[in-house]
């Protein structure tokens, strides 16, 4: 017991001492700015000796995000539109939206809700459709990529004229397969002069009417369907334009305006006037078997479509229209297809040659004109406002033409 008393008394005692000494130290770490330091020093040291301290804590480590995943579910592809589904979902988090693309489109973005979209007005051939999709994280699926073909008419070949998209003041005559294939260019390109073209029913030769630089008249061209031995016809001092091909190839009918209808060897030689056609006459078309239809403006102005034969004979009058452009005849020879202008617009029409009955085909809301028959009666194609349009035989399943995705615009298209 004394033994303890004896330690407590001196532990007071070396206490006592060392509280004096501290009491002479502080003011000193004090007036150089140690205080915090020898305090920390002390609650570290009586931390670590004693056991009592809380241990370091480990820095929070973020979650791992799983990015979403995409998946092309269907592209139904139809004439000149594309319909395309997909599914997104995310494991950890949502999808906040959805960007898309087509080809070298610009791509756009659609809202998390939305999982489809109709492409319109594509050209045929082949097209690459892009997704990507995005979390609330902003991780991305990457991008997934589908390929998918429009299919174009699988019947014939198109002459036509066209202007490129980035130049829309010179163009230049061209053939194409009807499907979107194959395309090639006929003639240089001009800033003006040329007007029309017809395609040969062989398909090996394209008719055109172009005014040459420096002279006053319209003169007939032909030239090879690969583009080779581009050859003058007629060089008269009258206009010679809108021409067709007769079924076998060896001659070409064209307008004149003030002298009738003028038909030439496709050699240019014999050149002449088809009798019993007059000034007015214009827009004509052979037939295969030779017919021509045309159309006329009588002595009191009203416009009507006509037929007559290559030798002048059976000049006949099947109906009365308002106004109108071109003509071109169904294969079997029972139909012809025209323009008529009306209430501000025109539209499509055939024609029974029998029963001289029309019925209407289109009807707006743009202009629509020169309509052409596809070789099996199927189709007919014709210019718009906006591009060229498809229609079947009788008027159904309107749709845009594009054969070449925003290359250029044609004009005056003719299918055989």
């Amino acid at each position: 017991m004394k033994d303890i008393t004896s330690k407590l008394e001196l532990m007071k005692d070396k206490f006592e001492k060392g509280l004096d000494r501290l009491q002479k130290v502080v003011p000193i770490y004090f007036r150089r700015g140690a205080l915090p330091l020898l305090t920390f020093g002390i609650i570290l040291g009586s931390s670590l000796s004693c056991g009592g301290g809380k241990k370091p804590t480990t820095p929070h480590q973020p979650r791992t995000n799983s990015p979403p995943v995409i998946e092309i579910t269907n592209i139904d592809a139809l004439n000149d539109q594309a319909n395309i589904t997909w599914a997104g979902y995310d494991s950890d988090g949502k999808i906040i939206k959805y960007q898309i693309g087509i080809d070298n489109q610009t791509d756009i973005e659609l809202p998390p809700q939305k999982t489809d979209f109709t492409y319109t007005m594509l050209s045929f051939g082949e097209h690459e459709f892009r997704i990507e999709a995005f979390d609330d994280s902003l991780s991305s699926s990457g991008i997934k990529k589908e390929r998918f073909g429009i299919e174009g008419p699988q019947v014939g070949k198109i002459a036509f004229q066209f202007l490129l998209k980035d130049s829309w003041d010179s163009s230049a005559f061209g053939i194409i397969d009807a499907a979107g294939t194959n395309f090639k260019q006929l003639t240089p390109f001009r800033t003006e002069g040329y007007y029309d073209c017809a395609l040969s029913r062989d398909r090996t030769k394209v008719a055109f009417s172009s005014k040459e630089p420096g002279e006053n008249f319209i003169s007939l061209h032909t030239v090879n369907s690969d583009g080779s031995g581009i050859t003058r016809v007629t060089n008269v001092d009258y206009d010679c334009r809108s021409p067709s091909w007769s079924p076998d190839g060896s001659q070409i009918v064209s307008s004149s305006w003030w002298y009738g209808l003028k038909i030439v060897n496709s050699d240019g030689s014999d050149l002449k006037t088809i009798p019993n056609t007059f000034s007015g006459d214009r827009s004509p078309c052979y037939s295969l078997e030779g017919k021509i239809a045309f159309l006329s403006t009588d002595e009191e102005y009203l416009n009507n479509i006509c037929t007559i034969n290559s030798d002048g004979s059976e000049r006949t009058k099947l109906l009365e229209i308002s106004a109108g452009g071109r003509l071109d005849w169904s294969p079997d020879g029972s139909k012809i297809y025209f323009d008529e202008y009306i209430g501000g617009d025109r539209d499509i029409y055939i024609l029974d040659v029998d029963t001289k009955t029309k019925t209407r085909l289109t009807n707006g809301p743009y202009s629509n004109w020169s309509p052409t028959c596809s070789p099996d009666g199927e189709k007919i194609l014709f210019q718009n406002t906006n591009w060229s349009h498809l229609i079947d035989k009788d008027g159904s399943n309107y749709r845009t033409y594009r054969p070449m995705q925003d290359n250029f615009y044609f004009i005056f298209p003719d299918w055989k």
